[in-house]
């Protein structure tokens, strides 16, 4: 099971390679929620060029994910903004109390 602690708004994904966003550079994961009825595409884009594509991954209706930027600075799009993104951190808890 996977945890997801909030930090920050969420905030519709920009729909342009040239508006694209971090969504933090302080988190190092994004959890990303399609919120429309149909499927939308999601673009993982590099903080040096945010032209340059690193991936892409189809989100299906009401479909939710979490992503780990390897970089804290890496950008993401959307094909709509009814796709948001939330920053945060993942936690995979443990038997154990920390």
């Amino acid at each position: 099971m996977l945890g997801f602690a909030i930090g920050g708004n969420h905030t519709a994904c920009p729909t342009t390679a040239a508006t694209a966003t971090s969504f933090s550079d302080a988190t190092s994961f994004v959890m990303f929620v399609n919120t429309s009825s149909e499927n939308q595409t999601l673009y993982h884009g590099s903080s040096a060029d945010t032209s340059e594509q690193i991936g892409s991954i189809l989100l299906m209706p009401k479909e939710r994910i979490v992503l780990w930027k390897r970089r804290q600075f890496h950008k993401f799009w959307a094909s709509s903004s009814e796709v948001v993104g939330t920053p945060g951190m993942a936690i995979s808890p443990s038997k154990e109390a920390r």
